[in-house]
């Protein structure tokens, strides 16, 4: 198995291997280690390689996401399942931000912490501002707490640019209704869909939330026009989910906005600033929330989360918000930080 002293080549070797690694660690991450560098170990190349934004190269996550690569592929603990054609598990997903792409990984037998059925399901969106989906440190590091925690966890793999609002949610939306129909096979509640999204993933999980039934039916009619027996099944399946927790999210799109995320999801579309604010417009029915947020976040201001929060309670919404000094944006699990700890506090509120 992989760790901080196999080489940035040994990583890469495999193709099999590259491609989730690719899938789960953004291009411009893996693209800032030299040729030169690839021999040396990822211990080495953390310490040699500062990356843009000052902190030291993120060689845990690329050695995570390879070893969490290698037990997708040997297929003895996590399965993976297409949204748009769930016909059979341990499906590869393509590399090419189509239809094809877009996937929940899931652990093949529930942690043994948590055996027994009718469990909570979490979907687990990353982040990513709608050109990416940071698959390892906001979606697998959180699934393995979740399974041990009580919780049946998967991760979604959802297309981002070009493919504009509503698309990434049609794909949030087709794995609600996935687990729904195959509740008892996948050992949940059908009643407990608990959706958990990062940064953009979290904006992801926040419009769905707010404009389910219309995306639902969007997306029957698609179905019903591609794939009338995917549409069948689904037809009478609700994709409104129960619960979410939003994590230093994506809310607002007119102020104090992260513009490249509306720019990805929208296409530029600026008719759709004030729809995809979701602040502006949750009401009554928006599901219990659980959000957090750090008040030195440069990239997604806390602005973002506190509106979210005032407006739930506003419109009488059960939810709940913590609120750190430090930790700035996209840090995950937030180890080391005054944010540390955060998803066990998400976990006692889901409870």
């Amino acid at each position: 198995m992989f760790s901080m002293n196999s080489t940035y080549r040994s990583i890469t070797s495999d193709p099999d291997i590259y491609l989730y690694v690719r899938m789960f660690i953004p291009p411009d991450i893996l693209n800032a280690i030299p040729p030169e560098m690839y021999d040396c170990s990822m211990q080495e190349i953390k310490d040699s390689i500062t990356l843009p934004w000052g902190v030291p190269y993120i060689s845990e996550q690329v050695v995570y996401a390879a070893v969490c690569a290698a037990e997708i592929k040997e297929g003895n603990k996590w399965s993976t399942v297409s949204v748009w054609n769930p016909v059979r598990e341990d499906f590869v997903p393509a590399a090419d931000n189509s239809k094809n792409c877009a996937c929940i990984f899931f652990r093949k037998e529930p942690a043994a912490e948590c055996s027994g059925s009718k469990r909570p399901a979490v979907i687990i969106c990353p982040g990513g501002a709608y050109e990416k989906v940071a698959m390892s440190h906001e979606g697998f590091t959180y699934a393995e707490i979740l399974e041990n925690a009580g919780f049946r966890s998967f991760v979604l793999n959802y297309r981002t640019v070009p493919n504009y609002y509503p698309e990434p949610q049609k794909d949030l939306l087709l794995a609600i209704k996935y687990l729904r129909l195959n509740s008892e096979k996948l050992g949940i509640d059908p009643e407990k869909i608990i959706l958990v999204g990062s940064s953009a993933g979290g904006h992801l999980v926040a419009s769905e939330a707010l404009y389910s039934e219309d995306i639902n039916a969007a997306l029957l009619k698609e179905l019903a026009a591609s794939n009338p027996v995917l549409y069948e099944k689904y037809a009478d399946i609700s994709s409104a989910p129960d619960m979410l927790g939003l994590c230093y999210p994506v809310i607002s799109f007119v102020s104090e906005q992260h513009e490249g995320s509306f720019i990805n999801l929208s296409g530029g579309d600026e008719s759709l600033r004030d729809k995809l604010s979701v602040d502006l417009n949750a009401d009554s029915s928006y599901p219990r929330t659980f959000i957090w947020r750090c008040d030195d976040d440069e990239l997604v201001p806390a602005s973002n989360s506190d509106r979210m929060y005032e407006a739930l309670k506003k419109a009488g919404v059960e939810a709940k918000i913590c609120r750190y000094p430090s930790g700035g944006h996209g840090i995950g699990l937030a180890d080391g930080t005054s944010a540390e700890g955060w998803i066990h506090k998400m976990i006692e509120f889901f409870r």
